[in-house]
């Protein structure tokens, strides 16, 4: 990794590697920055370099992850990690992609802090989260901008998870977003494919990508999977409670992985179990969500995320519907801090280092029953359950 810091940018002079990011079994990333005379940073750039043996382009064709994302990066206020450039090392078979440094890191990393201090996030960030992954949802819907076959209109991503969340540098009060948050961005899109309604492939070929515990019904195994897709399978698992009548990939399947990631953020636990034993029993969604938050999350943000994590896509809302909703209620949040910019204790988030270790201990327990649909606590004392926002 060291190596890999010291090398050159690559793409253009000035830039010197300061420090890595993460390496895993396909590649590994650097956060490279530029200076000026005086010492000063003037820009800061991800790299992710893949060997290209990894890529599904191997063969010296450019990577379907970039050019995703060149078709995104076109398409305004569009909620994803934006590419910068991309360059090919015949010499080292390797690819490099040049993307937005997103220096808050990513959204995993936030919840595990968030759940070591037992602390809950506030729910205007999880509604400003909420509303910058359904403007991705916008946009992969649009589908490939030239398509070599027309039915092949909409781009899934088919691995939405807070791992592939990225928080990039606050946004200005002139800007899409509420200025006191990090600007959330959807990235990775190593697994996204463009796919239709009349795409033979769908969904028999597409199945099986993604990562447990953030994959849509449509994405699961059919009940006895072909061998070359059964790594890591075990038959008799809750893997293996979803059959053979699965629905087909669409813009609702991104809906379905957004839905999870929200999930999380109310939470700080995956929608695994629930979603498992729900779907096995009658195939409509999970149970009511009930933390121990108090005051609780509004009902219309716990029912929208369930609406979002259906089993079948026809009964999901759509990305506009999606959109619609979340914007009534994250438009009074910016608003109000527009006109007063007085921040609420409870708004406040902590993702810099030093505000999270000066954050204190909060009341977020770990569920220890999941399967079961246990009755509300009693909220004489605590509020309403059932309240909107704000």
């Amino acid at each position: 990794m060291a190596e890999f810091i010291r090398s050159q940018h690559g793409y253009e002079e000035g830039w010197v590697g300061r420090k890595p990011l993460g390496q895993g079994a396909v590649g590994r990333a650097g956060m490279w920055e530029k200076r000026d005379a005086d010492g000063n940073v003037i820009d800061q750039v991800c790299i992710k370099q893949t060997k290209a043996q990894y890529l599904r382009d191997y063969n010296w064709r450019k990577p379907s992850e970039v050019k995703v994302m060149e078709d995104l990066r076109d398409k305004p206020n569009n909620g994803t990690v934006q590419l910068r450039g991309y360059r090919r090392y015949p010499r080292s078979k390797a690819h490099r992609i040049y993307l937005e440094y997103c220096e808050h890191g990513n959204l995993e990393s936030l919840i595990a802090k968030y759940r070591r201090k037992s602390q809950y996030f506030p729910e205007e960030f999880i509604w400003d989260v909420f509303y910058h992954l359904t403007q991705a949802c916008r946009v992969m819907a649009l589908g490939p901008s030239q398509r070599k076959v027309e039915y092949l209109d909409t781009y899934v991503h088919r691995d939405i998870k807070p791992e592939n969340i990225f928080l990039a540098a606050t946004c200005g009060y002139d800007e899409d977003g509420i200025p006191i948050y990090p600007t959330t961005r959807l990235g990775d899109f190593g697994l996204t494919i463009a796919t239709g309604d009349e795409d033979p492939r769908n969904p028999s070929e597409l199945k099986g990508a993604g990562t447990n515990g953030y994959r849509a019904p449509e994405q699961k195994f059919p009940s006895n999977p072909p061998r070359t897709f059964a790594k890591g399978y075990q038959e008799g698992t809750v893997e293996d409670e979803i059959t053979d009548d699965s629905p087909e990939f669409s813009s609702k399947t991104n809906v379905w992985g957004v839905g999870a990631c929200i999930y999380k953020l109310i939470w700080l636990t995956d929608v695994w179990y629930d979603r498992y034993r729900r779907i096995k029993e009658n195939k409509e969604t999970i149970p009511e969500i009930v933390t121990t938050r108090r005051p609780e999350y509004s009902k219309q943000l716990r029912d929208l995320v369930r609406e979002c994590l259906r089993f079948w896509p026809s009964t999901r809302p759509s990305w506009h519907r999606l959109l619609r909703r979340i914007e009534r209620v994250r438009n009074i949040a910016r608003e109000r801090w527009e006109r007063t910019q007085n921040i609420p204790s409870d708004s406040v988030l902590c993702y810099t280092k030093e505000a999270l270790d000066e954050m204190s201990s909060g009341t977020w327990v770990k569920r220890q029953r999941v399967f079961e649909d246990t009755p509300p606590p009693s909220y004489s004392s605590l509020g309403d359950p059932n309240s909107d926002y704000p």
